[in-house]
């Protein structure tokens, strides 16, 4: 006869060692500095790379600005600009910039509700504030840029309405570092 007795297997994690020494005082970093620790990176929990914008950050919802977050400013940033471009057809519809160095990132709608981070402007791109894509029925690609500028404050002047060309002429002669992320739209009123 064959007894067939149950097996119990205790699963255990291993043990998790703490490696951070905090008895060491000698270290003098400033943990305000914002020298890049990495490659300059955007993102936001709204529009994933190369997804497509809720409707919520579209013509055919309430048209906010989505949340925006960034880490690894380069050394010698000195203030930030944002854009946003419809690539399709090369139509700017969104400029902050002058944005404090210090800066990580922006909460949505906060070029809807004046609560950008003191002395940032917005030029006027598609109205002053944030309006995104409104493509109405014709998918096109839209792509958020951070710069990392080496100037605090940028004088923006631009044709009317705002291009590509406008924003190289802006910015790329003091940008230290860009990144951006892209995501598409069909969005209709």
């Amino acid at each position: 006869m064959l007894l067939l007795l149950p097996v119990f297997f205790a699963c255990t994690s291993p043990p998790v060692t703490d490696t951070s020494d905090t008895s060491d005082t000698s270290d003098t970093s400033d943990t305000s500095d914002t020298s890049n620790t990495g490659p300059l990176v955007l993102g936001s929990v709204s529009i994933a790379d190369g997804g497509v914008f809720p409707d919520d950050h579209t013509c055919a919802g309430v048209d906010r600005q989505p949340e925006l977050h960034w880490a690894g400013a380069p050394a010698g940033t000195q203030s930030f600009a944002i854009t946003l471009i419809d690539e399709s057809i090369d139509y700017v519809h969104w400029v902050a910039y002058n944005i404090d160095p210090a800066t990580t990132g922006l909460a949505e709608g906060a070029s809807d509700d004046d609560a950008l981070p003191a002395g940032t402007e917005q030029a006027r791109a598609f109205g002053t504030a944030y309006k995104g894509p409104c493509p109405r029925g014709n998918e096109h690609i839209y792509t958020f840029t951070l710069w990392a500028l080496d100037v605090a404050t940028t004088e923006f002047t631009a044709s009317n309405p705002i291009t590509a060309a406008d924003l190289d002429d802006a910015f790329a002669a003091t940008s230290l570092e860009t990144a951006g992320f892209s995501g598409t739209s069909n969005a209709s009123p």
